[in-house]
């Protein structure tokens, strides 16, 4: 179910993906238990399609229960934790909080290399994503070159 609402997230079908997400939530929550990371997943895809349709309200406290629990439940190393680290980031950096969105984005740099090393393509995307959210953030504090290399 979640899988489904997957494909339709990414294919743009919001509609028709949200109760498949409620609905693959609720029962991973009811067999599995709110802290079991399939749940934790359930609620962080959920999150992403709340961000998708601009539903901001919705989708910042999904980020955060998801990202809160993986820290306890996986620990804050673990990749399923890096990926929460990293959308909370870019739910944020999106709404413009860059220097919060700079920390998260930092963080899940560091994780990356730790288990990725520095030529992973995903340890190359979250790098630029870091020098593209400095770079924005200088850009509000006057100064639009300033960012990492």
């Amino acid at each position: 179910m979640n899988n489904l609402a997957e494909l339709l997230r990414q294919t743009g079908n919001y509609a028709e993906a949200e109760p498949l997400y409620r609905r693959a939530l609720e029962a991973c929550e009811r067999i599995l238990g709110p802290e079991h990371p399939y749940t934790l997943t359930s609620v962080n895809n959920l999150a992403l399609l709340h961000h998708n349709t601009g539903n901001y309200d919705e989708a910042e406290p999904l980020y955060r229960r998801a990202l809160e629990a993986c820290e306890r439940v996986l620990g804050p190393e673990h990749p399923d934790t890096l990926i929460s680290v990293n959308n909370l980031g870019g739910f944020l950096y999106g709404r413009g909080d860059y220097q919060q969105a700079i920390d998260l984005l930092r963080r899940t740099y560091t994780g990356l290399l730790a288990i990725l090393g520095p030529e992973h393509p995903n340890s190359v995307t979250s790098k630029q994503s870091i020098a593209i959210c400095e770079a924005k953030l200088a850009g509000q504090n006057g100064n639009p070159d300033d960012s990492i290399n």
